[in-house]
């Protein structure tokens, strides 16, 4: 009884088993039957929890086998590069895209130090890091440059986090490595976006002040002698040079409008270029004359060469040719205080098409241009510095004017200069020395001047002068009486329209913006009863300040028959009434 009740206080089956055979040390054939049944029976369901924990034991160390081996796993492959270093910034582990950004075998990685692949001019950035976080912990970032063993670089992003392994040891950094050489490329060409906007808007800025400089200073010149004329104390001996000075101020405000003009419609891709025979020779004559007064007046020599063996008569756009060369002549003469300017051409061997290659030089003596200013001078609104606009004025349009329409034209300007040597800026061209061959754009055919009429003018109907502008209409007029032609004047389109019910004009001259009805609504009423009568058109010429293309469209869809552009001149004008009012008299039976 004494042995059943220590056999049962035992909690544990193994205790228990040693209690009852140390009751009984005789023999264990003495232990009771059932002390005995129960004792087996403990020890069979210790052996079978034992059995049941180590199954759990096995499970568990294969699922913490299978923990290692996913996590390792996700380090060797994780998408960007792992190292682990030592407190000497040795690496003591490292995974594949480690070792593939560096462009070296895993292996070989280990041991080396960090700072062997990080680009010395960048040690400073990473060397604080480190220092950082040794003195902080956490974790830190930062962005270096590394370079590979090849010898080539990227941007990188390394993000570092102190780790103490719990078995105790020295602290280690787990280190993770980005590639963002795409980012920083990305960000490196946004800033320099950033900064050509500054510069751009800086530079329409300074264009800005030159325009309102180049603007104002004819402008005073021509306020001031008005002024002057307008008085009755002026010098009547000075009565020419004033006129003069108001002439040359009026062309300089025209030359601003139309460099401002040609600049929107290049802007716009609305240049349109004619094919035309020409000869390039008179060509070139006539800007050397254009530039021989101003030449004159500096003491700079002016010359030309013209090869002799060069063919005379091309076919291209003579206009925008003369255009680029005196701009290219007058900057030269501009920027040169002494010596010469020459106007060189040169021609090589025609190609398969039968084009020629040109090659029209402008050169100068003057102060020349640094090497890194060639290009940025055919940038729109630049000019070589502060100081030339200063001293020179100008609007910084005229050689990005220039080389945009030579290469409109298939060709290109490009420049070489030495400063305090001079400067030569080349027109470069390819032209056809026949018309016998396709243009590669479209002709545009120009009326052929009539003969002046002279006094007989006088012997037609008056020309209908519609204008709402004071100056404009005495301008115009003062032209028609010195071409002999009688006129009467329209203030607007309805009193337009009310003078041609009453009486019949040999021409109109319309202007196209008017209050009321305008010109374009005023030659519409005129065209539909015309037609309504069966009365012959009376020829309709645009007057008007607005000059592109599309403008003189919208002129000629309307049923004017031509156009002319404020400003005009006076043969400009001649030419356009002699040739209209010619034709107009034949269908109308008129005697001149």
């Amino acid at each position: 009884m004494n042995s059943s009740v220590k056999y049962l206080a035992q909690p544990d089956a193994l205790d228990r088993a040693e209690a009852l055979l140390q009751s009984y040390p005789q023999s264990v054939a003495d232990v009771p039957p059932g002390d005995m049944r129960r004792l087996v029976q403990d020890l069979h369901q210790h052996q079978t929890e034992l059995e049941r924990q180590n199954e759990e034991l096995k499970r568990t160390r294969e699922e913490l086998a299978e923990s290692y081996s996913k996590y390792c796993d996700l380090y060797d492959f994780a998408p960007v590069g792992c190292l682990t270093l030592d407190p000497q910034e040795t690496i003591i582990e490292a995974n594949h895209a480690a070792a593939a950004l560096l462009m070296i075998g895993r292996q070989q990685l280990l041991q080396k130090k960090i700072t062997d692949f990080i680009m010395p001019e960048d040690r400073g950035v990473y060397d604080a890091q480190a220092r950082r976080i040794t003195e902080e912990g956490g974790r830190c970032h930062c962005e270096v440059r590394l370079r590979r063993t090849d010898g080539t670089s990227f941007h990188a992003q390394i993000e570092t986090l102190v780790w103490q392994p719990k078995s105790g040891g020295m602290p280690q950094r787990r280190v993770a490595i980005s590639n963002i050489s795409d980012q920083a490329e990305a960000l490196s060409h946004l800033q320099e976006i950033c900064r050509r906007a500054e510069e751009a808007n800086r530079a329409k800025s300074e264009f800005l002040a030159n325009m309102s400089h180049e603007i104002r200073t004819p402008l005073n010149a021509i306020i001031g002698l008005a002024n002057i004329l307008a008085s009755s104390s002026y010098n009547p001996k000075q009565y020419a040079l004033y006129l003069q000075t108001l002439g040359e101020s009026a062309e300089s405000l025209l030359g601003l409008v139309n460099g401002m003009l040609d600049f929107a419609k290049i802007e716009s891709g609305k240049v349109t270029l004619e094919a035309e025979p020409f000869d390039l020779r008179d060509l070139i004559g006539h800007v050397r004359r254009i530039g021989a007064v101003k030449a004159q007046e500096k003491g700079l020599a002016l010359y030309l060469h013209y090869p002799a063996g060069l063919p005379v008569t091309f076919v291209g756009d003579s206009m925008r040719i003369r255009q680029i060369l005196i701009n290219l002549m007058s900057n030269a003469i501009k920027f040169t205080e002494k010596g010469s300017v020459t106007i060189n051409v040169a021609g090589g061997e025609p190609d398969q098409e039968g084009r020629i290659p040109l090659a029209l030089t402008v050169a100068d003596t003057g102060i020349g241009i640094s090497e890194d200013k060639l290009e940025p001078i055919f940038q729109k609104f630049i000019q070589q510095d502060a100081s030339t606009e200063k001293q020179y004025g100008g609007t910084g349009l005229g050689l990005a004017i220039s080389r945009e329409l030579a290469r409109l034209m298939g060709g290109n300007v490009t420049a070489k200069s030495r400063v305090g040597e001079g400067s030569e800026f080349t027109l470069h061209l390819k032209l056809y020395p026949e018309r016998s061959i396709t243009l590669p754009w479209r002709v545009q055919e120009k009326e052929k001047p009539a003969s002046a009429l002279n006094g007989k003018n006088k012997n037609l109907p008056p020309v209908l002068l519609v204008e709402d502008y004071h100056a404009n209409i005495l301008v115009a007029a003062m032209l028609l009486e010195d071409l002999g032609y009688h006129y009467k004047v329209a203030k607007d389109g309805d009193e337009a329209l009310a003078m041609l019910e009453r009486e019949r004009f040999s021409l109109v001259l319309m202007d196209v913006r008017m209050p009321g009805k305008d010109g374009l609504e005023t030659t519409r009423i005129i065209r539909s009863r015309e037609k309504e009568k069966g009365l012959p058109p009376v020829p309709i010429v645009a007057l008007t300040a607005h000059a592109f293309a599309e403008d003189r469209e919208k002129c000629l869809t309307v049923g004017m028959n031509d156009y002319i552009a404020k400003p005009f001149r006076m043969e400009a004008l001649a030419e356009k009434l002699q040739g209209l009012i010619g034709n107009y008299r034949d269908a109308e039976g008129m005697v001149a």
